[in-house]
């Protein structure tokens, strides 16, 4: 099962928690263009990859078997230490609970959406992936002026406002055991998830990244999908929906 990636012209944003430092990746340094352009021609078979350190060469990687934390409340703790004054309350709450729940997770995306909304953009529907992990959709490439609006009002409503909570979630379903290496997460998920089998070979993995071509799974699963999407690796299929934001 191959599927090779292809580039198309529109923009998903990406961003990404390293340790306790937020930051955002603008369509610019995402490999999109950031001039006005239509969108292609949705195709089965294409695909776009950005991984969350904003480029498609690399993704993050650490020594085998190295942990964001120590447990799921260390991991908490350390996001405390960044997340914004209306996520703390949510996120000691999951940190009491043993988790945080799926109707807090639920209302910061919809936080999200109006928050986008009230600033000017159309009305969209989020990526729902089969394990509940929400994703923005791409959309088609604006002017020069309005991607960088995009991307301050992205920074607003998601980075200052939801993205520790959803730092959370996506490791509960994607990433319970906190790999640092996304490689790792992302292995571990597919196989928990049934969507490959239990000797799938992340060397293998590891060896396809760069030609962005997969052997092991086929990449327009759903169940494949939502890993990759849960542990902070966006990919996105020509032929997914996008957000028509102007």
């Amino acid at each position: 099962m191959e599927a090779m990636m292809h580039t198309a012209f529109y923009v998903r944003p990406i961003m990404k928690v390293v340790g306790i430092i937020a930051c955002i990746c603008l369509a610019s340094a995402c490999g999109a263009p950031s001039s006005n352009a239509s969108k292609s021609e949705p195709q089965a078979d294409g695909a776009s990859s950005s991984r969350s350190n904003g480029g498609n060469d690399g993704v993050t990687s650490a020594a085998p078997g190295q942990k964001l934390a120590g447990n799921m409340n260390d991991y908490i703790d350390q996001l405390l230490t960044w997340a914004s004054k209306d996520e703390k309350p949510v996120l000691e709450r999951a940190k009491k609970n043993g988790g945080l729940s799926a109707s807090d997770y639920e209302k910061a995306w919809s936080d999200y959406k109006s928050c986008m909304v009230s600033r000017g953009y159309k009305p969209f529907e989020l990526i729902k992936w089969p394990n509940g992990v929400y994703e923005m959709p791409s959309h088609m490439v604006g002017t020069q002026k309005q991607e960088e609006k995009y991307a301050e009002d992205y920074h607003e409503c998601y980075g200052k406002k939801i993205m520790a909570i959803d730092t959370l979630y996506t490791a509960q379903v994607g990433n319970p055991s906190l790999y640092a290496d996304q490689t790792e997460g992302v292995a571990d998920c597919l196989k928990r998830s049934g969507a490959v089998s239990m000797d799938f070979s992340i060397s293998t993995f590891k060896s396809e990244i760069g030609a962005g071509k997969y052997s092991q799974f086929d990449i327009q699963d759903p169940k494949v999908r939502a890993c990759f999407a849960a542990n902070d690796w966006h990919m996105g299929l020509q032929s997914d929906p996008y957000a028509q934001l102007w």
